[in-house]
């Protein structure tokens, strides 16, 4: 599923990059490094390639002993993070990081490495070393009263001020960035002492109390690359938002978000991976069509609007009525079956995978189904596996399960594969398994996304399809 899903993500969030590129004249930023003999090296580098979306880049070594590279990036003020480590980037700025290996309590050396930075500008490394003032473990949180925590907090952001103070060469947006790279921490850090502490002394209103200086019009919040950090951040804050609400719904969270955010990235990373996760699970539903104009309105940048129409329209041919394309795959004997072959009946899909266990754990509800129509000749149940036909795993499994009475069906785990792609696309919508599908007598989508067989609702909405003989 995650290969999946991160695909679509991938290929959704490539339109935003194309919306803002740093102009030919600007100077552009390099950063150099050379690994330690012997070490694996760089592993990504996440940098801003637009002032609106990010870019992450997984690194090919050059030369011989493969132990030096070069990247040119976008001359964007940002904070970029090199191996998971934040770094303060100016427009034009040449960066030469040599690296070092982490070691292990036991004196063993990993192959993961991370930039040292004893011998770069100060204000390069200033978010690291941000993050290693308020660095702390949960533990520690357990045991600290609600005072001991304000206290030490405190003392920690005085720290990271006498720092900045004393930063050479910080112009007004570095400060405003490091702000922005603050307020995102002092969320994290609250929410993790709430979620370890046992204090008794805590703040009558916690909700308040989180989400003080929180500031979503604070547009340097999308100068910070690192997209898993920011969805993590909207994510608490939308939690902490929605604490003690009597209704905090999809829409509710949309509404909020896209009146509150400035920066159309935080947005856009809201909503096209909240966007993405309703419909794998439901498709286009009443409430996110009534949100839809709203969202669209929402959006100053072009190709932003222009991904969220693409997205919204190839989910409308994944809608009931809508014709299912035809699909050629092969069974467990290796006889293709079209779905043009079953033209006549209703057609029951469970598209599952065998190392996908959600799928596993519903495979039994679906063929038990499956076994009470066996003597139907008007409806069929297709068990289509998203594996890899060459390895053994599929045909192991259907044989341990005792499946080969069943028509097993397998759609190829392989990005190149001309049926997987079809799938991946507006045809199906597939981002994600399990999923489960009703199909018509005509080839109609009669339900394109059906809930799991373990629920008592999905043996219920087959028997009226079945019912119904459409």
């Amino acid at each position: 599923m995650k290969s999946v899903l991160r695909y679509v993500m991938l290929m959704g969030l490539g339109l935003l990059q194309q919306s803002a590129h740093a102009a030919p004249s600007d100077p552009q930023t390099v950063i150099k490094a050379r690994n330690p003999k012997g070490a694996m090296g760089m592993q990504d580098v996440m940098f801003m390639k637009s002032a609106g979306a990010s870019q992450l880049i997984k690194l090919q070594k050059v030369g011989s002993a493969m132990d030096f590279w070069t990247e040119n990036l976008p001359a964007i003020s940002q904070i970029a993070y090199v191996n998971d480590l934040p770094l303060l980037i100016n427009a034009g700025d040449k960066i030469d990081l040599d690296l070092k290996r982490i070691p292990f309590k036991d004196g063993v050396l990993d192959h993961y490495v991370i930039p040292d930075l004893s011998k770069v500008a100060s204000r390069v490394s200033l978010p690291y070393r941000i993050d290693s003032i308020l660095n702390i473990s949960r533990k520690k949180f357990s045991t600290m009263s609600f005072a001991a925590f304000s206290n030490w907090y405190a003392d920690r952001v005085k720290q990271v001020n006498q720092l900045i103070k004393k930063t050479a060469a910080l112009n007004e947006s570095n400060t405003a960035l490091l702000n922005a790279f603050m307020q995102m921490r002092k969320l994290n850090l609250r929410v993790a002492y709430l979620d370890s502490s046992k204090a008794t002394d805590l703040p009558a209103d916690t909700k308040q109390w989180l989400l003080e200086g929180q500031d979503l019009q604070n547009e340097n919040l999308a100068l910070i690359s690192s997209e898993m950090l920011l969805s993590n951040y909207v994510h608490q804050l939308l939690q902490v938002k929605g604490k003690d609400e009597a209704n905090w719904s999809y829409a509710d969270q949309c509404k909020w978000m896209l009146q509150n955010a400035k920066a159309d990235r935080l947005k856009f990373l809201f909503v096209s991976h909240r966007v993405l996760s309703e419909f794998r699970f439901k498709g286009i539903t009443p409430e996110f069509a009534a949100l839809y104009p709203l969202i669209r309105s929402s959006f100053s940048d072009k190709a932003a609007i222009e991904h969220m129409a693409q997205l919204y329209g190839d989910w409308q041919k994944v809608l009931p009525g809508k014709p299912a394309k035809n699909f050629a795959l092969k069974d467990d004997k290796g006889n293709t079956h079209q779905l043009t072959d079953y033209r006549g009946k209703l057609v029951v899909v469970d598209l599952w995978a065998t190392w996908c266990g959600g799928c596993v754990k519903a495979l039994p509800y679906f063929l038990q189904l499956a076994d009470k129509y066996k003597d139907s000749t008007g409806i069929v149940f297709l068990n289509i596996s998203f594996d890899n036909p060459d390895s053994p795993e599929w045909m192991d499994f259907l044989k341990n399960k005792k499946m080969e009475s069943y028509t097993n069906l397998n759609l190829p785990f392989k990005n190149e594969h001309e049926q997987a792609i079809m799938f991946r696309s507006a045809d199906y919508q597939l981002i994600g398994v399990p999923r489960y599908m009703l199909i018509d007598k005509q080839g109609n989508f009669h339900t394109p996304y059906a809930p799991s067989p373990s629920e008592p609702v999905f043996e219920k909405l087959v028997n009226e399809f079945y019912q119904s003989g459409k």
